[in-house]
């Protein structure tokens, strides 16, 4: 096994994104048990990465397709989730196809609304929309009077602004930092929190590894990093300020 994580280290790097952040020693043996996380993406991640096995729940949105992640999109979210917090439930609800669309937002839709009888404690919607994300916002709010935090990208293209449902105010929205701390050139402006998102090592499909960045990676460990304050008995409202407090927006925001 340590064999294995050296050759890994050594083809891919470190995995540098959870020792980046001071997390309480409370919240990382809480380990994110018992805390339901939604991700709403790209599929299940089966046989991939050894993460089927800690997928609770799955539902599929997508006609015509599997539920399996053909795009790997949902592959890497999952795992960096489970890098985060590790005993976290995470629940996979199929919204893109294998080319990373979802049918004008209709499919995330569908989601959120399915998601309202689930009440998880996060949502991760590592997604970035600019056109029909308006429909989006009427369940994203309920799923957050209900009690859920919702996290998203705030996007990978600065010139186009803050992507929704980053934009909205109910959103954590989260922009990509470098090992250093910084701002990423490409992360999009109007985030609340800043987190790794620069030359992550992700799972990937076919149970491979690489080197990727984005504000999805970087909302996927702050949906962990949720994940982890909730676990050590923290509410939703009070995860988010926690949360905030720990990470702040970090140099260059």
């Amino acid at each position: 096994m340590k064999l294995l994580k050296n050759i890994r280290r050594h083809l891919f790097g470190e995995d540098w994104g959870p020792e980046s952040v001071k997390v309480p020693a409370k919240w990382r043996k809480a380990r994110g048990k018992g805390v339901t996380v939604l991700v709403i993406d790209s599929g299940v991640p089966f046989l991939h990465g050894g993460l089927t096995p800690y997928i609770a729940e799955d539902r599929n949105f997508v006609r015509n397709e599997s539920i399996d992640d053909s795009n790997g999109h949902a592959t890497a979210v999952c795992g960096i989730i489970r890098d985060w917090a590790p005993s976290c439930d995470i629940v996979c609800y199929k919204a893109m196809d294998k080319s990373g669309h979802s049918d004008g937002c209709m499919n995330v839709l569908a989601a959120l609304r399915a998601a309202a009888l689930l009440r998880p404690a996060v949502v991760n919607l590592s997604l970035a929309a600019y056109r029909g994300a308006s429909r989006l916002h009427e369940p994203i709010q309920d799923l957050v009077a209900g009690g859920s935090v919702v996290v998203a990208g705030t996007g990978n293209d600065p010139a186009k602004g803050t992507a929704y449902p980053a934009r909205w105010d109910e959103v954590v929205a989260v922009g990509a930092s470098n090992r250093k701390g910084k701002v990423a050139d490409f992360s999009a402006p109007g985030a609340d929190i800043i987190m790794p998102g620069v030359d992550i090592r992700v799972h990937w499909l076919r149970g491979s590894l690489r080197i990727s960045s984005g504000t999805s990676l970087a909302s996927a460990a702050a949906t962990g990093l949720l994940a982890l304050a909730m676990s050590a008995g923290l509410d939703s409202m009070d995860a988010r300020e926690a949360v905030s407090g720990i990470v702040g927006r970090r140099a260059g925001a």
